[in-house]
C-alpha cells in the first residue's frame, strides 16, 4: 500500500510525501524491486543524486529496468560528474537493449565528450545500422558538438561511408 501511496504522491507532484511513502514501502517490503526505481526517480527530482545512484545500483542488481531507466541512471551519474560510470552504464544498456539506437546515440555523445573518438565512431556506425537518421538525431541530442570541427568531420565521414 505504501508503494501505491508513493506513486500517487509522485504523480501529484508531492515529492517529499512520495519519498516518505517509498521509504516506508522499503521498510515494510525491501524485496519490492519497483519501489527502488521510483524512489531513485524522486530523489533525482529533488536533486539528491548520490542517494538516487544508490537506488539505481539496487535496480541494476535486480535486473528489472528499461531503456528510460538507463537514461535516468546516466543523468544522475553525470550530475555527480561520474562520466566514466555513466559511459559504463550506457555500454551495459546497449548490451541489454541491442536494438536501441537511442542509447547508442547518447553513448556516442559521451564518448565524444571524453575525446574517445574512435569508440564514438564505432558506436555511431552501429547506430546507423539500427536507425538511418542517427546522425541527424545526434545533432538534435547534442547541438553543441556541431561546432567542433573534429566531431563534425568524423560524423561527415561516417555518413559518407554509409551513403556509399
Amino acid at each position: 500500500i505504501y508503494f501505491r501511496i508513493g506513486m500517487i504522491e509522485q504523480e501529484l507532484g508531492s515529492l517529499k510525501q512520495a519519498l516518505t511513502a517509498f521509504d516506508k514501502a522499503i521498510e515494510v517490503e525491501p524485496e519490492l524491486e519497483d519501489v527502488y526505481l521510483e524512489r531513485a526517480n524522486v530523489l533525482c527530482e529533488l536533486d539528491r543524486h548520490e542517494e538516487a545512484v544508490q537506488d539505481y545500483k539496487k535496480v541494476w542488481a535486480f535486473g528489472n529496468y528499461g531503456t528510460e531507466d538507463v537514461i535516468d541512471y546516466v543523468e544522475a551519474l553525470v550530475e555527480l560528474d561520474l562520466l566514466d560510470d555513466a559511459i559504463q552504464i550506457l555500454y551495459d544498456g546497449c548490451d541489454q537493449f541491442e536494438d536501441n539506437a537511442q542509447l547508442r546515440l547518447i553513448l556516442t555523445g559521451y564518448l565524444f565528450a571524453t575525446a574517445s573518438f574512435e569508440e564514438a565512431r564505432v558506436i555511431m556506425n552501429e547506430c546507423l545500422v539500427l536507425e538511418p537518421t542517427s546522425i541527424d538525431l545526434f545533432h538534435q541530442y547534442f547541438p553543441a558538438f556541431g561546432k567542433i570541427p573534429e566531431i563534425t568531420g568524423i560524423l561527415a565521414e561516417i555518413q559518407s561511408a554509409h551513403n556509399a
